[in-house]
Order: C-alpha cells, then structure tokens, then sequence
C-alpha cells in the first residue's frame, strides 16, 4: 500500500515517467491511499486517472477490539468464543513453529475441502494460497512470520499468521479453522491477536476480493478503519 507518508516530488514522478517511455507505456501504481492519489493530481493535473478499488481495500482493526470483545457490535462474537470456552475448556494454544506445519496443512485440506462446494470460482485464489502458504512455511526462519494454533484434544482445530508491516501494525496473512467446530475461528482470532507483542496496536486482515460470505466476515467485526485502495495511471 501506497499512502500519505511516502509523498512523491516531481522528481520521483519524472523519473517513473522516463522509465514508463522507455518501454512505451503509461505508469501506472497500484495500491495507492487517497491523499496521495489526490498529491499525483496536484502535480500532474488532469491526465491523472483514479479507480478505486473496493474489492482490495484493507480491513484495520483496533488490536484492543479483537482482544477484548467488548460492547453491543461484537457481542455475537463474544458469545461465540464464551461458547467454544464452555463446549472445550482444555483447549491449548500454541505458538506456530515449524513443527506444526505439516497439520497446519492437513488442516488447511480440510478446510478447503468443505469450502470447495460454496464458490467454485474462489477454487484458484485457494490453490494459490496453499501455494503461498507452503513457501512461507519453507522459509519461515528466514521471514519475521509468526503465528498460533488451537488444540482440542491433541487436534489442531485452527491456526493463524501473519507478520509485522510497520512498528505497531501486524498483517494477518492465513487463518484456518475446522468448520465443524463452533468457534474456532472465533477463538483463533482473538488468541492470535492477545499473544502478539504488545507493540501491536492495530491489525491488518487485508481486503475480501469482494466475495460476498468474507465480507460479510470482516464487516462483522466492525472494522476501524477500512484503507482505501486506488489504482492510479498517467500517459508519459
């Protein structure tokens, strides 16, 4: 993501605009906030294009929110993880390392083998993410990744990761659940976010790609902030 703190001068703008006539085509940037869509227009007038993309805007929530589930618009969640605490009051969560992994992907074939039947079209962004998904895992002593799962009875019902994008921000990459549990995700959710270093004020759960049951998901839990995403082009 493109925002305010990295304002670009006319130097950078000409310098992109050279590169782009080298090889004959506009410039355009992807992932750009409104306040710097809004600075590209101050410099370059008109011939700036602006499309907003809703479908990649990224969902900010308050670390504290997710942590602590307080108040009349996460009481359903709430109620979600009293109800997991009651049915599996012996669960165990543990810290991602790479000696999960492989339940982590067996989970992962679980999930998606229940998922398959709601949105065939959604199949290649989850192929995709398992591929994701087993490239961080084979090279996560080399990325700052960290992550946690949820064991009922010696099974893993849920894990999660992501990794830090600034000083108080932690980007949720991958959270999994076994849909036959009542809550997992829920609980997962907020275990996650309550065993990350206190730094972390605010959590990134990236966009929904406009699939309607993930943004119903994401809005439930009334995010802080919704981060706009805009792509914006301009001729050399």
């Amino acid at each position: 993501m493109i925002c305010s703190s990295s304002l670009p001068d006319l130097y950078l703008v000409n310098l992109l605009k050279d590169d782009a006539k080298r090889f004959g085509c506009e410039v355009t940037i992807m992932g750009v906030d409104d306040d710097y869509a809004t600075t590209l227009k101050d410099i370059l007038g008109d011939a700036v294009m602006v499309s907003a993309q809703r479908n990649n805007c990224d969902y900010i929530y308050l670390r504290s929110d997710l942590q602590a589930l307080h108040g009349k618009n996460l009481k359903a969640k709430r109620n979600h993880v009293n109800k997991f605490l009651s049915e599996y009051p012996n669960y165990i969560y543990k810290p991602l390392s790479p000696s999960l992994f492989n339940e982590c992907l067996m989970l992962e074939r679980k999930w998606r083998d229940s998922s398959e039947h709601e949105n065939p079209a959604y199949a290649d962004t989850v192929a995709a993410e398992q591929q994701v998904m087993e490239n961080v895992f084979n090279n996560w002593d080399h990325l700052d990744a960290q992550g946690g799962c949820i064991f009922v009875d010696d099974t893993m019902v849920a894990f999660s990761y992501g990794a830090p994008v600034s000083n108080d921000t932690f980007d949720v990459c991958v959270e999994k659940a076994d849909r036959d549990v009542d809550g997992a995700f829920n609980i997962i959710n907020q275990q996650l976010v309550m065993h990350l270093p206190e730094q972390y004020v605010y959590i990134n759960r990236e966009e929904d790609m406009g699939l309607t049951g993930l943004r119903k998901a994401k809005l439930s839990y009334h995010p802080h902030l919704l981060l706009p995403y805009n792509i914006v082009s301009f001729p050399v």
